[in-house]
């Protein structure tokens, strides 16, 4: 089934059309999250699918759970990386859909997810080295 321009090769894999890099991989219904051109999520990613908000979005599926609520992947995965979080509508609206599978989810594991994100986020300090032209910067800084 083709959802927003992403399709499903002869493999079971989902690729965005038009594209070469891989950014989610399923087979035979079993979703394995890839980070982008292919290669595994990296520890730091990994950590953000560990709360039950983030849980639940990965066994409904993004793409799903995007159509349902009528918003972008994009937006969902702003969430999980804690950029944002979900509008209200959104939160009662993933709360009654774990409902109907069988979980419950609250309000406060919904909008927790956000918090621990950017929390441990700050904790690893950045993910990228910084620039070469920056280092320059405070080294000259750093001499006067």
């Amino acid at each position: 089934m083709a959802i927003h321009g992403d399709f499903e090769d002869a493999h079971g894999s989902s690729r965005l059309a038009g594209s070469n890099h891989c950014v989610e991989l399923g087979v035979r219904g079993v979703s394995v999250l890839r980070f982008s051109w292919g290669r595994p999520m990296s520890g730091i990613v990994r950590r953000r699918w560990k709360s039950k908000f983030a849980r639940f979005i990965q066994s409904y599926g993004v793409k799903f759970l995007a159509v349902e609520l009528d918003v972008t992947p994009f937006a969902i995965y702003h969430w999980i990386r804690g950029a944002s979080v979900p509008r209200p509508a959104h939160a009662k609206a993933i709360q009654r859909l774990a409902r109907e599978r069988g979980s419950r989810l609250t309000m406060d594991e919904i909008y927790r997810h956000s918090r621990t994100v950017r929390e441990e986020d700050i904790k690893l300090g950045p993910v990228l080295p910084p620039r070469p032209a920056a280092v320059a910067a405070v080294a000259y800084s750093l001499q006067r």
